[in-house]
């Protein structure tokens, strides 16, 4: 995933799976259960089932980072680039 300067990925919890994130490039921070923490380049964030939780950017470039669920959350091959594209599809899938 991508998330431009100030963006996030919104605050969402996770039923059924626990997760992890990881940032490649850029500044942000992470928010869980209202803590707010840094999420700076080459860290990682386990974020259990359950628990509330956001990413933003807080850097002047784009942050990257990339997250694993488990079990998985999504079918085998499953990218999403940008924010946008997971949104979409998020819908697509409820349909």
């Amino acid at each position: 995933m991508s998330l431009l300067p100030k963006e996030d990925i919104g605050n969402e919890v996770h039923k059924k799976y626990n997760q992890v994130l990881v940032n490649v490039a850029g500044r942000g921070e992470c928010i869980l259960n209202k803590k707010k923490m840094r999420f700076d380049e080459n860290s990682m964030v386990y974020t259990p089932k359950g628990v509330w939780h956001n990413f933003i950017n807080t850097g002047k470039s784009r942050l990257k980072l990339f997250t694993m669920y488990s079990p998985a959350n999504h079918k085998p091959g499953t990218i999403h680039k940008t924010k946008k594209n997971a949104e979409r599809a998020e819908k697509l899938e409820k349909n």
